[in-house]
């Protein structure tokens, strides 16, 4: 754990990573795929194979489970009245208690600061991919706690990319769900940046709709700009926004160093953690609430094409807006159902799809990101919420980014792969897809993916609007 003589910033961004071992003999039905399975997994004993899917290892750039504060069971602290006193507090744990940075971060934003800065936080990229809630928690962040600059990238943006070629345009006949005939990208759906002046960090958000195809449940939204699918948003909007904030960079450091340098007497700029580039330092994941949105019925099976969507086709409103479109899911809260086992192994499989499609991007291990997947938190105070089929989601990324690692690791060493090979992966089930280990090695995941569990940590936590979790937890 992080002490009081412990520097925080050796491997500050994977604080709050949850690293529950993969080898309880606890009954999890959503990892058991039928009686004779369950009887083989408890049947294996090699204990190899048990180091094999660890999450816990020395080479991982994480904590040690015992002393992450924010892995320990505890309690979110609620202070309505100073905010720098709403704070994680884990239980009969004096010796592993979190760092306020949050107070340090806003002292740095006023310029009030006598102490030493956060040096972790200096020159840093850090990427939210996600959904409104990510959005909402950057926007609060940079603009209440940080004192930062917040703006949408909207139309016109020196950073905003172009649309997919032909796809400038929404298609002859559309109808939003507010009656518009083209793409609106309101700011809801359109990616945002925060900039840290006191560490010259930025962060940004890129909205996404989750893992499902693009299709009709998600075009009819005002906040849509093509394209919908995981993948290809983060092609299309991540990359070339990242690529061109790092021109900026570079145009706005040349400039500051002319200046230093011309300055009477010449001054020389602090030193960059690493070059200028567009890799980010951090990239944190998450599947969106709009997984449990679509799909309510669970009743068809193949889940890899739109055509499937049955129960998510936009349908038309009344009254004065009988032009527009509506998802049915909206019309359909109450019938959510938990996940079958063919959706389950559709989600296993796309969880480990677009993990290693981000593992993959600027070179992947080469990039030296830290990838962390953000579990959601339960919207407790929405009606119906599908709270099973929620906990269900959860549970199965958790455990796919857990053997990710696991085979991360594995791949360092020959012997290790052939081990992993031949014992391990005869026990994941047909979902798990076979890698080679050049492969594998290129993503480096089991030294650079982890989990966020950051919807525990947010249980029971009133929600804003719909299931935005307000800027201070429980405000009402």
């Amino acid at each position: 754990m992080p002490t009081a003589e412990a520097d925080p910033a050796t491997q500050p961004f994977f604080l709050g990573t949850d690293q529950r071992d993969p080898r309880s003999d606890e009954t999890d039905s959503i990892r058991l795929r039928s009686p004779e399975h369950a009887e083989q997994r408890h049947r294996v004993t090699d204990k190899s194979t048990y180091s094999l899917l660890s999450t816990s290892s020395a080479s991982s750039a994480r904590y040690d489970k015992e002393c992450d504060p924010y892995a320990q069971r505890g309690v979110l602290r609620i202070n309505l009245d100073d905010w720098s006193g709403n704070r994680w507090v884990p239980t009969l744990a004096t010796d592993c208690q979190p760092h306020d940075y949050l107070s340090q971060i806003h002292r740095d934003g006023r310029n009030l600061s006598n102490e030493p800065g956060l040096d972790f936080l200096r020159h840093r990229v850090i990427l939210l991919f996600g959904d409104s809630v990510d959005r909402g928690f950057l926007e609060h962040f940079c603009r209440i706690f940080a004192l930062g600059r917040f703006e949408h990238i909207g139309p016109g943006h020196e950073l905003d990319p172009p649309l997919p070629l032909g796809r400038e345009h929404a298609p002859p006949g559309y109808r939003s769900d507010r009656g518009d005939k083209d793409w609106v990208g309101n700011p809801m759906g359109r990616p945002s940046l925060c900039y840290l002046p006191s560490y010259n960090t930025y962060l940004l958000n890129v909205f996404q709709f989750g893992l499902y195809p693009e299709d009709e449940t998600v075009i009819h939204f005002t906040h849509f700009l093509p394209p919908g699918g995981f993948e290809d948003r983060f092609d299309t909007f991540v990359v070339p926004i990242l690529e061109r904030l790092a021109q900026n960079r570079t145009k706005a450091r040349s400039l500051a160093e002319q200046e230093t340098g011309s300055a009477s007497p010449p001054r020389v700029l602090p030193p960059l953690r690493r070059p200028i580039s567009a890799t980010p330092d951090l990239i944190t994941l998450s599947a969106t609430f709009w997984n449990l949105m679509r799909h309510p019925g669970d009743e068809d099976d193949d889940y890899g094409s739109p055509d499937s969507a049955k129960s998510t086709l936009a349908t038309p409103t009344s009254g004065a807006d009988k032009n527009a479109t509506k998802p049915a899911w909206i019309e359909k809260l109450g019938n959510w159902a938990p996940p079958s086992r063919a959706r389950q192994d559709w989600w296993e499989g796309r969880v480990q799809s677009a993990v290693r499609h981000v593992g993959r991007a600027w070179d992947g291990a080469q990039s030296g990101s830290l990838i962390l997947w953000r579990t959601l938190h339960m919207a407790t105070t929405v009606g119906n919420w599908p709270l099973n089929k929620q906990y269900a989601q959860n549970e199965v990324a958790h455990r796919v980014v857990e053997v990710l690692q696991a085979e991360g690791r594995a791949a360092e060493s020959g012997s290790t792969w052939a081990d992993w090979r031949t014992k391990v992966i005869p026990t994941l089930g047909e979902t798990w897809d076979i890698v080679d280990r050049e492969a594998v090695r290129e993503m480096g995941l089991g030294k650079r993916l982890g989990v966020l569990d950051w919807g525990k940590l947010f249980f029971g936590q009133e929600a804003s609007s719909f299931l935005r979790p307000y800027s201070l937890p429980s405000k009402s």
